[in-house]
This record gives structure tokens, sequence and C-alpha cells, in this order.
């Protein structure tokens, strides 16, 4: 669809479904824009650069307990 047509479209609508149609514009460009990542400033962790680098498989509790608290 090209621009001439959906202003062709929004013009023939009503002053207040024009105005739901720059809502819903706005919506879509903000739930679509490239967010640029905040920090903060706090570093980054850097174990999450290796995250999920291992996998040990599913674990119960006392074998947790074992391998953190060595009990």
């Amino acid at each position: 669809m090209h621009d001439m047509e959906i202003q062709e479209k929004i013009s023939e609508l009503p002053a207040h479904l024009k105005q739901e149609v720059v809502d819903f514009v706005e919506f879509l460009l903000n739930k679509y824009a490239v967010k640029p990542k905040i920090n903060h400033g706090q570093k980054e962790n850097p174990l999450l650069a290796i995250a999920g680098f291992a996998e040990i498989g599913p674990m119960s509790s006392q074998e947790i307990d074992k391998d953190v608290y060595n009990l």
C-alpha cells in the first residue's frame, strides 16, 4: 500500500477515528523501535557471556545442596 492510498483512506475517516489511527501508528512506532540497552552505570556481569555454555541437566534440590554447600 502506498502513502497516497493510506492518506486517501484516512482522509475519509471522521475526526475521532483519525485520532485512533494516530494513536495506533504511535503504538506501532514505539513497539518496533530499536531501543538502546540501558545500563544505568552498572558493569555487565562477565558470567552472562558464558551463561548456558554447559548443560548439566536437571538436578534435585538435594543434588544442588550437595554441590553448593558440600553436604
